[in-house]
């Protein structure tokens, strides 16, 4: 689906029906390394955040904190969670 619509920004979530959201996100960075993919979860585990990195999320936030999404997206010159 991203190759097909190419968007600006992925909001991602980890647990997903047919696909781990984690896993989506390497196959989607592996193929689209300019893919800006953030990482929305209720999952506060540092494992989670390791791998979001490792796989090339742009970013990561608990569902709790989703008020700060809106900074991100905004702000062109952020870095990517490290």
């Amino acid at each position: 689906m991203y190759n097909e619509f190419k968007p600006d920004w992925v909001l991602m979530d980890i647990k997903l029906p047919l696909m781990d959201g984690l896993e989506a996100t390497r196959l989607i960075t592996g193929k689209n390394p300019e893919a800006k993919i953030i990482i929305l979860t209720q999952y506060n585990d540092t494992e989670y955040r390791e791998v979001a990195s490792k796989w090339g999320a742009y970013n990561f936030f608990l569902k709790e904190n989703v008020e700060l999404i809106p900074k991100c997206l905004n702000n062109n010159n952020s870095t990517r969670e490290s």
